[in-house]
């Protein structure tokens, strides 16, 4: 990546609204997964999922993806996954 941002992978409810599996997201400082939510609804409107409807990962290719919780920061260069609802059952 040359330039700094966040690379986003779209699942379930999240890929449907973003009609994408993949944007690169410009950032140059460190953002709250729930400001990158909000970012993403403005430019997907209200299609775009609640947080409530998912699990969003930062992705470590050494270590796996770890849950966020919004107020968790996103740092430049990242992976961060927005996955589709989780049921248990």
């Amino acid at each position: 990546m040359n330039e700094k941002g966040v690379r986003i992978k779209f699942f379930g409810p999240w890929q449907r609204a973003a009609g994408t599996v993949e944007l690169f997201l410009p950032l140059e400082e460190p953002v709250t997964a729930s400001s990158l939510v909000e970012r993403l609804a403005g430019v997907y409107g209200e299609r775009f999922p609640v947080r409530e409807e998912g699990l969003i990962c930062l992705y470590d290719e050494e270590r796996g993806p770890k849950a966020l919780d919004g107020c968790e920061e996103v740092p430049p260069g990242s992976t961060v996954l927005f996955l589709g609802v989780i049921e248990s059952g």
